[in-house]
């Protein structure tokens, strides 16, 4: 990722579309790496929890983002040096 994050601060710099190419190759690789984790993670999980239903529904939520604390509402805004917390008018 670090390599990746340079390649994309030296592309927007540079303006080079060898530099950007190069970049691409990098993002494409990371994201291929960070997906391959991620089944291998949960893989590895469900199979050590094939007994345990709690254990293999929470794997579930996760793997499809089902958080409840994920949908807070929103209680205050501020526009400026104004702050708004009535529900109508953040509405």
């Amino acid at each position: 990722m670090h390599k990746r994050d340079l390649l994309k601060g030296k592309a927007a710099s540079t303006n080079d579309p060898l530099s950007w190419e190069r970049y691409k190759r990098a993002r494409n690789h990371t994201n291929n790496d960070i997906r391959k984790a991620e089944r291998t993670y949960f893989n590895d999980n469900l199979d050590r929890n094939k007994q345990n239903p709690k254990a293999i529904w929470n794997l579930i939520n996760d793997l499809y983002s089902r958080k409840l604390d994920k949908l807070k509402s929103v209680s205050e805004i501020k526009i400026g040096e104004q702050i708004i917390t009535n529900t109508t008018e953040i509405a």
